[in-house]
This record gives C-alpha cells, sequence and structure tokens, in this order.
C-alpha cells in the first residue's frame, strides 16, 4: 500500500516546513518511506551558503516522522509518542539539494 503526502498528513500531526515525509509504502514487515530535499527550502540558503547540506539532525527527524507514521495504527492514542533521544547515528555522506532519500523500517512484532 503506497501513501501520498496528503494521506500522510491524516496521521502525522507535521506540517510544512516540518514535514519531512513525502510518500510511505507499506508491505509485509517493510515501511519504506521517502523525502525529495526541494532546492528552494531556506534551510539550504543557511546550511552552508555555498554548498547546501541537508542537516543530519533533519534526516533522523525523516526517520522519527516515518516511524510515527507506522505507529499511530499500532499504539493506542491515549499514548503520547515522541522521540526523546538518539543513542548514536552515523552519516556516511553528505546529503545535497535535489536528492531523493529514503528510509526503510522492517517492522517486528
Amino acid at each position: 500500500m503506497i501513501f501520498s503526502k496528503d494521506q500522510i498528513k491524516q496521521y502525522l500531526p507535521h506540517r510544512e516546513p516540518f514535514l519531512f515525509v513525502d510518500e510511505v509504502s507499506l508491505e509485509d514487515n517493510l515501511l519504506t518511506s521517502s523525502l525529495w530535499l526541494n532546492p528552494s527550502w531556506e534551510l539550504f540558503k543557511g546550511h552552508f551558503p555555498d554548498q547546501g547540506i541537508f542537516p543530519g539532525v533533519l534526516q533522523i527527524e525523516h526517520i522519527a516522522q516515518s516511524s510515527l507514521f507506522f505507529s499511530v495504527n499500532e499504539i493506542p492514542s491515549s499514548y503520547d509518542v515522541r522521540l526523546v533521544g538518539v543513542e548514536s547515528a552515523k552519516f556516511k555522506k553528505p546529503l545535497f539539494p535535489d536528492q531523493k532519500i529514503s528510509s526503510f523500517l522492517k517492522i517486528c512484532h
């Protein structure tokens, strides 16, 4: 099943300019989410002016929002689900404007 950005907005509380998921697909136990790094985003003008780079903290936010998309259907609405920490993260190469990134989340029950 593939979810568009408009459908994603029905599940997530985030909105532009802080919505970092464009599309989600859910097949069996694998959730795949994608995000196009729009060159017109203001953040690229400051991080960094001569060569825009998508910040690592926003890469983590993309993963967090993708995870939340899945969890809203699996966790009772009485729970307040938030990312409260990241123990470790590795960024292997910079991400630049006009790239598309994807995250893959394996769902374990």
